[in-house]
């Protein structure tokens, strides 16, 4: 008895506490993120890093400078 007490007054508290959480007012975050592969303007291009040399590598793909293609390069034809 006092087990089946102490399980519905916790289910009575917790519905309590979801109900307050859900109509509490939700803050807007401002404008909407929009990914970018929903525009119509982004081109998707594919690199083959196999195969690709210093240049492409360092134009296609951000981040990777220089030295980083240079790097790809190398530990390629090492390995």
């Amino acid at each position: 008895m006092r087990i089946a007490f102490l399980s519905s007054m916790f289910l009575a508290l917790m519905v309590g506490v979801s109900s307050v959480t859900h109509a509490a007012p939700v803050a807007e975050a401002g404008a909407p993120v929009v990914a970018a592969a929903a525009s119509p303007d982004v081109q998707v291009m594919t690199i083959n890093l196999n195969t690709a040399d210093e240049a492409t590598l360092q134009r296609e793909l951000s981040g990777v400078g220089a030295a980083k293609a240079k790097a790809i390069v190398a530990y390629r034809e090492a390995n």
